[in-house]
């Protein structure tokens, strides 16, 4: 038997449309064959579910009430940017279903085999930058699901400085929700329907609670009295800066949605179905943020809790936080993986095809969020709706 030392290529298809060419593709940037196109209808519609019900959406829309405007600009700004994504997002998963390439091959055919890497690096960018602070989302929420069952947690003397804008016990939380994400970064999409399934279900059961909630805990018409408090010229332009902040917010996914729909078995005209679905389901999660951050002003005072997380760590019942910390943190997990991790893995492996597959180029993503510090971005509103706009 001869020794073979192990080699760090990924696997080559013998069809590989760029003849094997280690270059241009492997395994996992051909197309997909169709003995592997598992995703329907129900899929899909799930995925868009779980996509919608995310942190992200809920801090939009609390955050535009936080820098001046009223509930009333924060919901149209929401419908229209979501309404207008979604038709750029229905026209590219289009050429996911009718190829079956992920988006760094079909950029290829606008941009050239050697442009198409402004396009790659460009998206690369902005998935790991969503990605690292969906992990301090994800990472605050278990720090309160910690807190819950151990309140000492949360006293925890802090060892780190201050203007770094993160606790000692906020960066156990970080490390811990990483370790527990760092499977699902395994997992092929082809397999993933079924965590997408869970968290349509669980994540808007406990977040239509906690809207019930905002209306049990605090007189209904009490929240939607308020104005925006800007005038003029000032309000004009953070109108046009927020409605540029919820388009800019899903950009990502306004060209990676390919990297999904390439796995579909189903009639590319399914795909219009994004259309009314987006606005709907993401309008209704702004709403939700409007509604719940307005009910813990009511009731805790101060500013508004824009930040989920600030207004459940806030909450007397420790059973309640628990679950609605972990509503937040699977919340994170099915953004990461849907959003973020896959499109930069699927970048990742078309600049370097021959050593970088789907599995690698997630574990990566993961390792590279480390260097980009979410927890200085997320500080602030006005910080976060800056980032957005960027």
């Amino acid at each position: 038997m001869k020794f073979q030392f192990p080699t760090i290529h990924v696997e080559q298809s013998k069809s590989a449309f760029a003849e094997g060419n280690t270059r241009w593709t492997n395994h996992d940037l051909d197309p997909i064959p169709p003995h592997l196109r598992k995703w329907g209808v129900l899929s899909f519609v799930a995925y868009w579910i779980s996509d919608g019900f995310v942190v992200a959406t809920w801090q939009f829309a609390s955050g535009v009430i936080a820098v001046g405007l009223s509930w009333r600009e924060s919901l149209i700004i929401s419908a229209v940017g979501y309404f207008i994504i979604s038709i750029v997002i229905a026209l590219n998963g289009a050429t996911g279903v009718l190829y079956h390439s992920p988006f760094p091959v079909i950029a290829r055919a606008s941009w050239g085999f050697w442009g198409s890497y402004i396009a790659i690096v460009s998206r690369l960018i902005l998935a790991l930058f969503w990605f690292s602070i969906n992990n301090m989302n994800g990472a605050n929420a278990v720090r309160i699901m910690i807190g819950s069952i151990w309140p000492s947690f949360l006293t925890l003397r802090n060892t780190i400085p201050e203007e770094q804008g993160i606790t000692t016990n906020g960066m156990i939380s970080y490390l811990l929700f990483f370790i527990l994400q760092f499977p699902f970064l395994c997992i092929h999409p082809n397999k993933l329907r079924w965590l997408f399934m869970a968290k349509s279900t669980i994540v808007p059961v406990s977040w239509i609670a906690m809207l019930v909630w905002a209306f049990r805990t605090t007189d209904a018409g009490k929240l939607f009295q308020g104005n925006a408090s800007l005038r003029g010229s000032e309000y004009s332009w953070t109108f046009l800066a927020s409605l540029t902040s919820a388009i800019g917010s899903y950009a990502t996914l306004s060209v990676n949605q390919a990297d999904f729909s390439r796995y579909s078995r189903v009639s590319v005209m399914w795909q219009l179905i994004y259309v009314p679905l987006l606005p709907a389901v993401f309008t209704f999660v702004s709403f939700i943020g409007i509604v719940v951050s307005s009910a813990g002003q009511a009731r805790y005072g101060g500013e508004i809790p824009w930040d989920p997380n600030t207004l459940i760590s806030l909450w007397d019942n420790r059973t309640c936080q628990f679950f609605a910390g972990f509503s937040l943190a699977l919340a994170a997990v099915g953004a990461n993986i849907s959003a973020n991790s896959l499109s930069a893995a699927n970048d990742l492996m078309a600049l370097a095809p021959q050593y970088i597959n789907i599995r690698r180029g997630q574990l990566l993503c993961g390792l590279l969020s480390w260097f980009l510090m979410p927890w200085k971005i997320l500080k602030s509103a006005q910080v976060f709706l800056n980032f957005m706009s960027a």
